[in-house]
């Protein structure tokens, strides 16, 4: 039968179960969402592949300028159980698509750092030496990880594809640098956004061409940093081997990956802070301003003592 909803793919359902380890990604909740079904051939599973804006017009928190793919788009979407998915529809104003991309950034960072825990047992090892050349072997298979996310990069300027280093290169040198020095005031940050607003203006016309790859790139390597910071420091290793094995990850990376998503992040994060004071038409920036939510390791970097 026909309908007017913009419903989710069975496949879009799927992952977004499987990012939060099928728990409830209500922050209060939590709640194991699957189990066991009395026929050996299937499970039971009671949680919702949930609109955070929604799929018809009409209901709670609908956003009448997302295209019908944007809203069926798994960026679209939170892991919830039934309880809780009746309650943010209940009451949209309590629970505004803000907090819910929120609360679905968190619940797959947690999901996330708890296979780390799990990975963390391969490393327990009481030979120093041992453990030392596993650590390095690891760090190369990040190394390996970062190579094929920039591999799959792939940009289109004036019509021509550009990818891999040479799409990295194209970023590095068209994406126009703002400083990024930490603010500790809005009015701070007003004043940064509004004397970089042509440069912004650049960044995210360039980021916006490009969105979809450029996004799988970002959470790719993204996961590659925490993954790698995670491992060292829960690890028995000396400061001195991390820090030989954060050089050595660095080096290989080169310097032009960091200033490109260094660029990338405080673009969007002052375009998210002061869209309205930079008269940015915001139509057409509800994907790029996912990129925000979904980098973990620049959240860290942007407030480190490097910017104090």
């Amino acid at each position: 039968m026909p309908t007017n909803r913009d419903d989710f793919s069975p496949k879009i359902v799927d992952i977004l179960a499987k990012r939060v380890s099928y728990r409830c990604s209500n922050p209060k909740c939590r709640k194991n969402t699957v189990g066991s079904n009395h026929l050996q051939d299937k499970a039971t599973i009671v949680g919702i592949a949930a609109h955070i804006t929604a799929a018809s017009p009409g209901g709670p928190r609908y956003n009448k300028y997302l295209t019908t793919e944007e809203r069926k788009n798994i960026n679209n979407g939170i892991w919830l159980c039934g309880s809780c998915s009746i309650l943010i529809d209940k009451d949209p104003f309590s629970y505004p698509s803000h907090l819910l991309e929120e609360w679905k950034t968190n619940a797959e960072k947690q999901s996330s750092e708890s296979l780390l825990i799990n990975r963390m047992s391969e490393f327990e090892e009481p030979n120093s030496k041992n453990l030392h050349d596993r650590m390095m072997n690891f760090v190369y298979q990040q190394l390996d990880r970062f190579e094929k996310a920039l591999q799959k990069l792939e940009l289109v300027h004036k019509g021509l594809p550009i990818r891999d280093n040479e799409a990295l290169y194209f970023l590095y040198e068209n994406l126009e640098y703002i400083n990024p020095t930490f603010a500790k005031t809005r009015e701070d940050r007003l004043n940064i956004a509004l004397n970089r607003k042509t440069a912004i203006l650049n960044n995210l016309n360039i980021i916006n061409d490009s969105q979809d790859k450029l996004l799988t790139f970002i959470i790719s390597t993204d996961n590659c940093l925490l993954t790698l910071n995670e491992i060292l420091d829960t690890s028995e290793l000396t400061l001195e081997d991390q820090k030989e094995f954060r050089t050595i990850f660095f080096k290989n990376l080169g310097f032009m990956f960091l200033s490109v998503m260094e660029r990338i992040y405080i673009t969007v994060y002052l375009t998210r802070m002061h869209r309205s004071d930079l008269e940015i038409d915001t139509n057409n920036l509800s994907s790029i301003l996912t990129i925000l939510n979904k980098i973990q390791y620049f959240h860290i970097f942007h407030h480190s003592k490097k910017y104090n």
